[in-house]
């Protein structure tokens, strides 16, 4: 039985969101990006999974995302590398 290709693709972003699932305080999350003392060029796992999604037109047609949610960016505001 083949799944439908939309169902793969839904299923390939969850996936990667699971990857970087991650549970911290919201303090931690603000020392570590703005403190000097205690910052750490890496990004923090909620904008690798929200940075990269809200960028890529097949996430908001799989997800029916529609201007005014939360993660929605306006089509010229999304980054194009290719």
């Amino acid at each position: 039985l083949l799944v439908e290709d939309g169902v793969q693709r839904r299923r390939f972003y969850l996936a990667y969101a699971w990857l970087w699932h991650a549970k911290y305080h919201a303090m931690w999350a603000h020392d570590r990006t703005v403190d000097p003392d205690a910052r750490d060029v890496h990004s923090l796992a909620r904008e690798r999974v929200n940075g990269v999604c809200s960028n890529t037109d097949d996430w908001y047609n799989l997800f029916d995302v529609k201007e005014g949610d939360k993660l929605f960016r306006k089509v010229d505001e999304r980054v194009r590398i290719w």
